[in-house]
């Protein structure tokens, strides 16, 4: 006959099993791939940013006209938070200012993004950018509160910037080449192209 104790263990086994699988299943299999849970943090900052560049705030289309003139000489710039919204390890920068230097003359404008929309904007317009002090969002150890720093960053024009600027559908088109041409000789390499005769 089973103890009270022993009942007792056997329960609290159960459970801890419970809780095991159910930390080891694999829930992400059960979320499709239009839902944002199951993104990378890469493809999120992508799908961000594909959403201002859509339909970008008159802060970020003033940035962003400057960044596409070849005329300008833009360093770097720089982006404080404005309106951070705090909800502890999914706190986030809402609004944010952007202030830079086109041709000596500084500019500011106020944006209705965050901090990875924003950068996500800057890569978008053929620049590369060198973080000098990134911005950042974190809780505050010890009094758990949310919390936004501002940062500086580098931009670099990518070697394509002209030919982009000028005509993106054939940057476009000439990349797909490249990646179909790269793509024929690997497949030449492994003899996959000879699978299907």
């Amino acid at each position: 006959k089973q103890t009270e104790a022993e009942g007792g263990r056997g329960v609290a086994g159960a459970m801890a099993c419970d809780t095991e699988s159910y930390y080891k299943s694999p829930l992400l299999d059960f979320i499709p791939a239009s839902h944002p849970r199951s993104w990378t943090e890469e493809k999120r900052r992508v799908k961000v940013g594909k959403k201002v560049l859509a339909n970008p705030d008159a802060g970020v289309a003033s940035f962003m006209a400057d960044l596409k003139n070849p005329d300008l000489v833009i360093p770097g710039f720089a982006m404080e938070p404005v309106t951070l919204y705090k909800h502890m390890a999914q706190s986030r920068v809402l609004k944010c200012k952007v202030s830079w230097e086109a041709n000596g003359q500084k500019k500011e404008a106020a944006c209705g993004t965050g901090y990875e929309e924003l950068l996500e904007v800057v890569q978008s317009c053929a620049c590369t950018i060198e973080p000098v002090q990134p911005a950042q969002v974190f809780v505050q150890y010890g009094t758990w509160n949310p919390m936004a720093t501002p940062g500086t960053y580098k931009i670099i024009r990518r070697p394509d910037y002209q030919k982009l600027m000028e005509d993106p559908d054939r940057v476009c088109r000439e990349w797909i080449k490249e990646q179909n041409a790269a793509r024929r000789k690997m497949e030449a390499k492994l003899g996959w192209d000879k699978l299907g005769n």
